[in-house]
């Protein structure tokens, strides 16, 4: 047998090329329709010049259109089989006994970056092993289903379910540590053998310490503003340091990433006002207080397992929380904005319009460049690898450009940085220095003394915490807890959605014990409180993330081949914002407060286009003939 016999074998037509047998995988998509897998095609011949099956595998250099439902074919499998044999050894069995292998995204992903075919066949065995386990595995499952459903185990209320897992308490802690424990090597080797690998966690530590580095330098200046200086920009770095390398190193989860939020700036903002104007009692006191039962009511959430109602939130009221915190990002910085026209863009004397119009190309330029790097992955320029290593260094470029600008081109405006007179701590300040809790009152206290002097008003030391002070310390600690938990939790949830499949499991009890103990220590040392939050979380795991293209009716979609479930990032990310205090003032104070503005506009637009809420929302807008073909409006 020539090659020219075994080509017209499995090729046929005079001059079209048609395949006339061919064997397709049938998998579901994103929204579970099934849809005809278009990555790969199986195609089958028969001759009576062979006398057993014979197999070849072709991976192609670049994606080619085959035709209808084969527009972006990579593989090719040829099979060229006797014309007589037995049934279950016939080509069409062996066709679609490698469909199936071919179907795993994981799989197909393996065989593709393989380098010999002796590396190649221990893959495609190494994967009929792993089917024939799943299939066992499936068939028990089933057995034990059937098992409950004759013992009348169907019959049990949600609710009754929900409190039989969660007793007795610890239970399913200790179910998340024994299920991490055993991954917790893996999660600091996976992918260091591998460049492809290597060179993700480059770029993702690299995004990663800009989007923790950059927004908390912003908070920290809110915080310094709403507390006149008792948390101020240094402090929210130190917690930002400290609080992620502990996740990092003890999480469940350690996709996760903390970091202080919006809404944890405006309950600083709302316990600083009731220390000092409904108490008058020391702040950090008082502040100590709340976190101290912040971290109690949420170390009872992890031992009692109510972080288990996670399985009946849906993915509309995740999402409903992730564009909210987006929404908070894009307010807060117009707020800044709109300050900062209020102030300089007027007819008074000591009023400068150059000020403002500074802030807005400096905060809308960060924006609009961010922006454009990051869409340069959808762009037709270079190679498809190439445009998302330039996408990934969207927002880095962006500062790095908008800080230049406004430091040497914008120099004789006056421009605010964090380290401007009124963030400025004095110069033997240390962000490592612990003042001791004044539960008893004070005569000298330090905010006290810093109101007055911005106010220009005289006040009395701040009294002893009282009872009154004490219970509402508890119900401030309460309320934050709640928010943490609803926070945190659905962060989680979209970190561990199933379309990113993940493979070490989740951890939301752990996950929870862990930011409780991280907060206790933050408290007691007057830092900013985190949790794991949004939009970062699912940013992350996308840049960790191994993506394959698909056409589906036109449209080109990316779909989730792989993540790299591992602690690398994180932690050196951490480490690298840890670093950064001995950056400051020099080169810190050379980025102007609008630009870390202009990355909390970038942050949250850019993380809009993951949810299908906000799709729907655009939908409105769209002319009906141009829908998508989305499940949802079909």
């Amino acid at each position: 047998l020539n090659v020219e016999r075994a080509y017209k074998c499995l090729i046929s037509g005079a001059g079209d090329y048609t395949i006339p047998e061919l064997v397709q995988g049938l998998v579901y998509n994103q929204e579970s329709d099934i849809i005809c897998e278009q990555s790969f095609v199986v195609v089958l011949g028969s001759t009576p010049a062979v006398l057993e099956t014979q197999t070849s595998f072709a991976i192609l250099k670049n994606s080619v259109n085959l035709g209808a439902l084969m527009a972006e074919v990579k593989m090719i499998c040829m099979i060229l089989s006797p014309v007589k044999s037995k049934q279950t050894k016939s080509g069409i069995e062996v066709g679609r006994t490698y469909t199936t292998l071919l179907s795993d995204l994981e799989l197909r992903r393996r065989l593709m970056e393989s380098k010999t075919p002796a590396e190649f066949a221990a893959i495609v065995k190494e994967g009929c092993t792993h089917v024939m386990d799943k299939h066992t595995e499936v068939y028990k499952q089933e057995k034990v289903m059937t098992q409950e459903e004759e013992e009348g185990d169907n019959n049990v209320s949600p609710v009754t379910k929900f409190f039989r897992d969660i007793m007795p308490p610890g239970k399913l802690l200790w179910r998340d540590i024994k299920r991490r424990k055993k991954h917790y090597i893996s999660d600091f080797t996976e992918g260091m053998d591998s460049w492809r690998s290597i060179k993700k966690y480059g770029t993702s530590i690299i995004f990663l310490y800009f989007t923790l580095l950059l927004p908390t330098m912003a908070f920290g200046v809110l915080n310094a503003d709403n507390t006149y200086q008792e948390i101020e920009t240094r402090k929210a770095i130190l917690a930002q340091a400290f609080g992620g390398i502990i996740f990092a190193l003890f999480a469940g989860q350690p996709l996760s990433v903390v970091q202080t939020t919006i809404p944890i700036v405006l309950f600083i903002k709302l316990v600083w006002t009731f220390s000092h104007d409904l108490f008058n009692v020391d702040f950090l006191t008082f502040y100590t207080l709340v976190g101290l039962w912040n971290g109690f009511f949420l170390i009872v959430i992890a031992f009692t397992g109510v972080s288990q109602i996670m399985a009946f939130c849906s993915r509309s009221t995740e999402e409903i929380v992730g564009i909210f915190t987006s929404i908070a990002f894009i307010v807060d910085s117009m707020k800044y904005v709109s300050k900062q026209f209020s102030q300089y863009w007027c007819e008074e004397s000591g009023c400068d319009r150059s000020v403002a119009l500074a802030v807005f190309i400096v905060t809308f330029g960060t924006l609009f460049i961010a922006l454009q790097i990051y869409n340069f992955k959808w762009s037709p320029f270079l190679s498809s690898g190439k445009r998302k290593l330039v996408a990934e260094y969207a927002l880095p470029f962006s500062v790095l450009v908008m800080s230049l600008i406004g430091s040497y081109f914008m120099s004789n405006v006056n421009l605010e940085t964090f380290t401007d007179a009124k963030y400025e701590m004095e110069p033997t300040y240390s962000p490592f220095d612990y003042r001791p809790m004044k539960f008893y009152g004070c005569s000298e206290d330090h905010h006290v003394e810093r109101r007055a002097a911005t106010d220009g008003e005289a006040e009395e030391p701040c009294k002893a915490i009282g009872a009154a002070s004490f219970i509402t310390s508890a119900a401030l600690g309460f309320i934050v807890s709640m928010l943490f938990f609803v926070e945190a939790n659905l962060a989680a949830s979209m970190v561990n959605n199933p379309h990113n499949k993940l493979k070490k499991g989740s951890a939301y009890h752990l996950d929870m014990l862990t930011t409780a103990i991280i907060n206790i220590i933050l408290s007691i040392f007057g830092l900013p409180w985190m949790h794991a939050c949004l939009p970062t979380s699912p940013m992350h795991v996308r840049g960790l993330a191994d993506v394959e293209e698909k056409v589906e009716l036109g449209y080109v979609k990316e779909i989730v081949v792989r993540v790299r479930e591992t602690r690398i990032t994180t932690l050196i990310a951490n480490i690298l914002v840890f670093i950064s205090l001995l950056m400051i003032p020099v080169p810190l104070e050379y980025i102007p407060i609008p630009a870390l503005y202009g990355v909390l506009l970038f942050i949250a637009i850019s993380s809009l286009s993951d949810f299908q809420l906000w799709e729907r929302v655009l939908l409105m807008l769209t002319e009906q003939t141009l829908y998508p073909p989305i499940h949802y409006i079909r």
